[in-house]
Parts: C-alpha cells; sequence; structure tokens
C-alpha cells in the first residue's frame, strides 16, 4: 500500500499496529480513526477498520469501510481479499465472486481464491465452472482438504457420489477430524445407498461436533430411515440445537408418524411451508386457513379443500371427506386435472355437498380454506 503523507499519520499507524499487537482493540480503533482525521483515504486504516467493526458485529459499517478502502487501494489483494469474505458470508456470492475473480486477475497462483471462488459458483448454481475452479485449486495445491471437499460436495450435487467419495476420503486422510468432510461423506454413501458406511460417516461427524444441529439432524435422520430407535433423540437433540429451523422440524415429524405418534407428526408436518426444498408455497388466499378450531363453527359455511402434492396423497386423504361434512359445512373440492373425473364421481356417490372442480379453474365463493394434507391436524387424527 502507498505510506501516508504526513508524520502525524506515520506515527498513529505505528501506534495502531502495537496496540493491536498488544491486543487492546479499542486503543487500535481509536489511533485508527485518529489516522483518517489526518488522511481520509487511509486504505490500511480504512482496511483493519472494517476488520474491526466486522468482528465486533457492525457488519454494515464494516461494508462502508471496506468499500471506502477499496476506491484507495483498489488492486490490493489483502483488501479483495476481506471484502470478498464479507460478501460471502452476508449471503451475497455473486459479488463476492466478481471479488475474488479480480484478485485471479492478480494473480493466478493463489489456491485459496480459486477454492473461494469455486464455492461462489457452487452457491450461484453454476456446478461446471465451480468443479473447474476446485480443479485448479488442487492443481496448484494438491494436499488441500478443503478443496477436495468442496468438490466432492459439488459432485455429490451432480450424482457422482462414487467421485464425490473419492474426494472426501482423499480429505480425511489429510485431516481426519474434518468433521463437515466426514458429514458430506455420509451424504454420497447415502446416495449410493451404502447405509452401514453411512451411518458411520455420520456418526463420526456428530461425534466430533456434537453442537452442529446440521450433523445431529443427518446423524439422526438416517436412523430414523432405518427405523433405530436411537433417531428421535438425535432428531429432538437437532431441533434443541437449531428450534427454529423448518427442516429440523419437518424430520422430527416424519419420526413421529412412523411410529403411530399422530398428534405431534402432524403438527410438526405444517412446518413444510416453511421448507426451502422440495415444497410449493401455502396458496395465498384471502380467506382464513382452518385448523380445526373448535369454536369456529362451520355450519352454513363453505370450505375449500385443495389437493397440494401428488394423486396418491389426493385420494389417501379423500378419507378425511366424511369427517368434514360431520362439522357441517359445504365443501369445494379442488383436484389434479388428470383425477377430476374420478374424484367427482366418488364425491357424487358421498355426498351432494360436495363441488368438485379441477384445479386451474375458477372457484367457486368459499369461506375458509385448508389443503388435504393439513386435515389430519385440523381433525387431530390418531391411530
Amino acid at each position: 500500500m502507498s505510506a501516508p503523507s504526513n508524520y502525524p499519520a506515520i506515527k498513529l499507524l505505528q501506534l495502531a499496529r502495537e496496540s493491536l499487537v498488544a491486543g487492546d482493540l479499542a486503543a487500535a480503533e481509536a489511533r485508527f480513526n485518529s489516522v483518517l482525521s489526518h488522511e481520509p483515504g487511509n486504505g490500511f486504516a480504512l482496511h483493519h477498520l472494517g476488520l474491526l467493526a466486522w468482528n465486533q458485529g457492525r457488519r454494515a459499517e464494516a461494508r462502508t469501510l471496506i468499500e471506502k478502502a477499496l476506491q484507495s487501494e483498489p488492486d490490493h489483494v489483502p483488501l479483495l481479499l476481506s471484502a470478498g469474505e464479507m460478501l460471502h458470508d452476508l449471503g451475497e456470492p455473486r459479488p463476492a465472486l466478481d471479488i475474488f475473480l479480480r484478485i485471479l486477475a492478480i494473480d493466478n497462483s493463489l489456491p485459496e481464491i480459486w477454492n473461494a471462488a469455486g464455492v461462489c459458483f457452487q452457491e450461484t448454481r453454476q456446478p461446471t465452472s465451480a468443479i473447474e475452479f476446485f480443479l485448479r485449486a488442487l492443481g496448484l495445491k494438491p494436499a488441500f482438504p478443503e478443496a477436495l471437499n468442496n468438490l466432492g460436495v459439488v459432485l455429490t450435487e451432480e450424482h457422482d457420489p462414487a467421485s464425490a467419495i473419492d474426494n472426501f476420503e482423499q480429505a480425511l486422510q489429510l485431516q481426519p477430524d474434518y468433521a463437515a468432510c466426514h458429514n458430506n461423506l455420509g451424504v454420497a454413501l447415502r446416495q449410493r445407498l451404502e447405509y452401514d458406511r453411512a451411518v458411520a460417516a455420520f456418526e463420526h461427524a456428530f461425534r466430533l461436533d456434537p453442537a452442529n444441529a446440521d450433523f445431529a439432524g443427518s446423524y439422526g435422520e438416517i436412523l430414523s430411515l432405518l427405523y433405530d430407535p436411537r433417531a428421535e433423540a438425535l432428531l429432538r437433540e437437532a431441533l434443541r440445537l437449531r428450534p427454529t429451523d423448518p427442516e429440523k422440524h419437518w424430520n422430527l415429524g416424519i419420526e413421529f408418524l412412523k411410529h403411530g405418534h399422530y398428534i405431534e407428526g402432524w403438527q410438526k408436518y405444517e412446518w413444510r411451508w416453511q421448507r426451502t426444498k422440495n415444497q410449493n408455497p401455502l396458496r395465498p388466499f384471502q380467506q382464513p386457513f382452518w385448523h380445526g378450531e373448535p369454536e369456529t363453527d362451520l355450519h352454513n359455511q363453505t370450505l375449500l379443500l385443495h389437493a397440494e402434492q401428488g394423486f396418491g396423497d389426493t385420494f389417501q386423504f379423500l378419507r378425511y371427506l366424511p369427517l368434514i361434512l360431520e362439522r357441517g359445512p359445504d365443501v369445494i373440492l379442488e383436484v389434479q386435472p388428470p383425477i377430476y373425473r374420478l374424484t367427482k364421481e366418488f364425491a357424487a356417490r358421498l355426498s351432494p355437498r360436495i363441488t368438485v372442480v379441477s384445479h386451474g379453474d375458477p372457484l367457486p365463493n368459499f369461506d375458509f380454506h385448508i389443503p388435504l394434507m393439513s386435515l389430519p391436524t385440523a381433525i387431530a387424527t390418531t391411530l
């Protein structure tokens, strides 16, 4: 970086560095700010003030300081690296990638930057570029556990678990206590249906880091898949570690349902609306969602029941129609177009109070609505 142009700034920078080395962060911050009073564009001071703000949780301030530092030192690699890492940690992989590519344009011999850019390509759904960049990182640094692990993750996502497993195992030879890599190995092994090995990998990850909600969840989920009685405790632990995670609620709910604990299981099944994968959003009707509240009188009301998943699920949950009719409403039943005629014949035999419509056609007026898969919760289903 260019040297400060006046003696006070030079001296204050020296004192600020000494404060950093001594661990006196408050004094360092005060002295870096004093540098800016003499030299407002001093990149070194702005950079370190940004790092101090970031480490204290003042993220917006840190970002502003780093951006100001880049205005004065646009090609300074450590500063660019700080900017890229901050943007990535803020959940902005696209602009972070631009920063990492700028660094590589300055110096393409840095394997850590090839790896960081590869992560951003992966997170912006560019798997081919991600694989290329991880391989470039490994070409420069073959013994690079993080790049091997990251390459394995992309290969797993691209449905090449055999190659992924090879990369994970290489990484673990270099770093046997790499908990995330053990967990990722478990994911790839599960994809290959190698359940015994997957269980061992997930267990290893969890034992290395028992405070990690995802590791507890992965271990509990595969045990649930295998009907292992240890599953519930692990799934509960994952939820305790991250109580607002929809996936953790969902997985525990599935475990409850498997064992006939329907009240708790169906209640947690309602977390499906907040899941980020494999889930259609809850439809935004203006009419209220009926949750089965006993105080809601459905007599002389019209309730819309709407299909939300596959044909099999629709057929299964039509069994709730007689229970709904006992509550007193007229029913509008909206189903997928291919099963409209069959459902209409069934409903006609059941009750004249049911109107069947095909999804996509105009809906008659209604007062309340509920998706078919929420009916077990509303009815409080038990064995």
